[in-house]
């Protein structure tokens, strides 16, 4: 369970970032508990990127991984967030 996960690693003094990650599917989507999670928790949220590296065949070494450029996508979009919400 997420909540308990990040109840978890904040009680262990830890920081909590939530990354969406996609239902699978022909048009994927990223479920709205993440959000409606990170809201809970205040905690920082990237919603869409794996959703976009997943639906970018360029960025795909086979049909449920990133490549080398998926992941450096997810990466930046990682390290902006952090930027924005002050970690970094």
């Amino acid at each position: 369970n997420i909540r308990a996960m990040m109840r978890l690693v904040r009680a262990r003094g830890a920081g909590v970032v939530l990354i969406g990650v996609p239902k699978p599917g022909l048009f994927p989507s990223t479920a709205d508990f993440y959000g409606a999670i990170a809201n809970e928790f205040v905690a920082p949220y990237e919603e869409d990127i794996i959703r976009k590296v997943l639906t970018d065949s360029a960025l795909k070494s086979d049909p449920i991984h990133p490549n080398a450029q998926g992941y450096a996508r997810i990466a930046d979009a990682v390290a902006e967030l952090l930027k924005r919400s002050g970690a970094l």
